[in-house]
């Protein structure tokens, strides 16, 4: 079990610092000098990751008329010898409950300690957990979602996404590239179910495909070991792609 220590300020705009240590720091891609035993214990950078999510679209902001949040990384320092990292993040307008997901992320590395503070000057606030769900759906949507609950909601799981039209081949190659964001999300442990470890949460992700002209599938035949609001991110995220590359008519998620 790593230690954690919280130390945030849950309000408005600031910078955060999060340092980890333990033997999987090694294994994040930037941090990878030399060809390892097992290439699949290799990970993104977790927090770079994240940055490149919020990013693509996957998270709400606070306020819609200052646009969309932001997660910049100011700072990024790798320490091989005592195999610790740290990074500065700047949050813009971003719903703090993304720190849920990044603290996830950081638990599912099984790390040897992981903390977490606001750099704003003045005093800190009590130490405060970061919040306890996950960013929750901006709505109203763009498309219509049908998203029943599941018969059984750890595997079998099937997201449909209905084009307005074809898409042409850069269109599509965007669509897969935003699924595959987010399967590397629920696969790096973003967003375990409800008393299940962040070690044990994850996919067994189908390759997405076009399945006829208009329509793409992403299956999770084998495993779906996630939070129901795993499937938020990949919406916020179809919702930029809707108004920007090519309009959808409708996501089901069965």
């Amino acid at each position: 079990m790593s230690a954690i220590d919280y130390r945030v300020v849950p309000l408005g705009d600031q910078v955060i610092a999060v340092r980890v240590s333990g033997q999987a720091v090694g294994l994040f891609e930037p941090n990878v000098v030399a060809p390892v035993d097992d290439p699949d214990l290799v990970t993104p950078d977790p927090v770079a990751f994240l940055a490149q999510c919020v990013e693509s679209g996957f998270f709400p902001s606070l306020d819609l008329a200052r646009g969309p949040g932001a997660m910049r990384l100011l700072e990024r320092v790798y320490d091989a010898g005592s195999m610790s990292q740290e990074w500065r993040i700047e949050l813009i307008n971003l719903d703090l409950a993304v720190l849920r997901v990044l603290m996830s992320m950081l638990q599912a590395r099984r790390l040897d300690a992981i903390s977490l503070w606001s750099t704003e000057d003045g005093p800190l606030l009590p130490a405060t957990r970061p919040p306890a769900q996950f960013p929750a759906l901006r709505e109203p949507l763009d498309f219509v979602l049908d998203h029943p609950e599941p018969a059984r909601p750890d595997r079998g799981r099937v997201l449909t996404v209905t084009l307005v039209r074809e898409p042409s081949d850069d269109a599509l190659q965007a669509l897969y590239g935003l699924l595959e964001d987010w399967v590397t999300l629920l696969l790096l442990g973003g967003y375990p179910p409800d008393g299940v470890s962040a070690t044990s949460a994850g996919v067994i992700p189908d390759l997405a495909a076009l399945i006829d002209r208009t329509r793409v599938e992403q299956a999770f035949d084998e495993a779906f070991i996630c939070h129901e609001d795993a499937f938020n991110p990949v919406i916020e995220g179809l919702q930029r792609y809707h108004r920007t590359r090519v309009p959808i008519v409708s996501v089901e998620i069965a």
